[in-house]
């Protein structure tokens, strides 16, 4: 999926029938799911700011295969969480990973 806010695309726009998520065309079928791997053809957003500060920040050293990455919409996943004080519901304050264990 491309980020919509995304500054730049990093490879040509290739419009391609899986990128639909169903087989367009014919009657009904935007109702069956379509599972194929689109990375070969997906538009990938690209990084053109690679001045960021990242401050004190360190990478994590942790093996790919221990790394799990998620992606979630901030206002969706805070907005109903009881753990979140109702104020910051709905907003990036209200998004506060849990720290990691230093043991």
């Amino acid at each position: 999926m491309l980020d919509p806010y995304a500054k730049a695309i990093g490879r040509p726009l290739l419009w391609h029938d899986a990128l639909f998520g169903y087989a367009p065309g014919r009657h009904g079928d935007d109702l069956v799911r379509d599972d194929r791997d689109t990375a070969a053809v997906a538009p990938l957003a690209a990084v053109i700011d690679p001045a960021f500060t990242w401050g004190d920040d360190r990478r994590p050293l942790t093996p790919w295969h221990d790394t799990v990455i998620y992606e979630l919409h901030v206002k969706g996943f805070t907005y109903r969480h009881p753990q979140v004080p109702a104020p910051l519901r709905g907003t990036y304050l209200g998004w506060r990973p849990t720290p990691r264990s230093s043991t």
